[in-house]
């Protein structure tokens, strides 16, 4: 009877999601990760990440749970408080947020290159009244401060990203050409994070990154922060990293240059290999845009 009431509210929440698109209400979602502020316009175009929050009641929990549990049990993260999350890529904070009201985590460090996203963020981080736990920047990182084209996907608002120099007859998947670009000013992840120096110090802290492919030249930017032997978790995505602009190789030895180990989200259990071996795997999971999530570590 609960199962069925359940399958029945969900049907409920799909159709409102899709009616909502004829009308101007503002949609809330109350989640196991907190409470999310639906955008109109993440409602128009279907966007993934809100459609996923007010419909499933959660965005890559499942991922989410299953990383730090086994962090924490590695000791990368504390049971007992002090730890960070620095999130690049924040989108609209579900993964922080999440992380904070959890209790995982005591504070986050946040960046996203779109402005839509970070005062989506705002917003939620309000609703969830974690205003002392956030810091939040609307920047676009990369390996230099330099000016950069970012681009704003007109179909999926998770999908912006930094547009990276590619040949002309590189064959994109997801028609990422025809989106809206802009020029805008890069910063670097170091440079951003030296008034936390002291907390990241002292702490434990997690990189969680989702940036389209872009993470290569981003690490190339954080040496410091990199050098702290910080765990990382991921979206490795091949196709993604050659659409950035930065050939397999080189992103292949950025890794192997900070983590000796990368671990694999399967099914039933997370498995462990050395980075020597992680362009085998780039290679295996190559094409149609396919990706995994591993969590790297030193």
């Amino acid at each position: 009877m609960i199962n069925l009431l359940r399958i029945l509210f969900k049907i409920l929440r799909r159709m409102i999601w899709f009616g909502s698109k004829y009308l101007s209400i503002q949609l809330k979602a109350k989640t196991v990760q907190g409470v999310f502020l639906i955008p109109t316009n993440s409602v128009k175009v279907n966007d993934f990440i809100s459609k996923s929050l007010y419909v499933d009641k959660c965005f890559e929990y499942d991922i989410y749970q299953r990383s730090i549990n086994f962090l924490k049990s590695k000791k990368y993260l504390s049971d007992k408080g002090n730890n960070t999350i620095i999130d690049v890529g924040i989108n609209n904070g579900v993964i922080s947020i999440g992380a904070l009201l959890a209790g995982d985590f005591d504070y986050s460090i946040g960046f996203d290159g779109c402005k839509n996203h970070i005062q989506s963020c705002r917003r939620n981080i309000v609703a969830n009244s974690l205003e002392d736990k956030f810091s939040v920047y609307h920047a676009v990182l990369s390996d230099t401060k330099k000016k950069v084209f970012f681009e704003n996907s007109i179909s999926d608002f998770g999908q912006h990203r930094v547009v990276g120099r590619t040949s002309k007859d590189f064959q994109f998947l997801f028609d990422e050409d025809k989106n809206i670009k802009e020029e805008v000013n890069s910063y670097t992840l170091d440079s951003l994070l030296v008034p936390y120096s002291e907390k990241l110090r002292v702490g434990n802290n997690l990189l969680w990154i989702d940036v389209e492919g872009h993470e290569g030249f981003i690490f190339k930017g954080a040496s410091n922060l990199l050098k702290t032997n910080l765990p990382c978790i991921m979206e490795l995505c091949p196709y993604m990293i050659k659409r950035s602009g930065m050939d397999h190789e080189s992103y292949i030895e950025i890794i192997q240059s900070h983590w000796e180990q990368f671990w694999i989200l399967r099914d039933y259990k997370i498995v462990n290999y050395p980075t020597s071996v992680i362009g085998n795997f780039m290679q295996e999971i190559d094409g149609n845009g396919s990706y995994s999530n591993i969590i790297l570590t030193p």
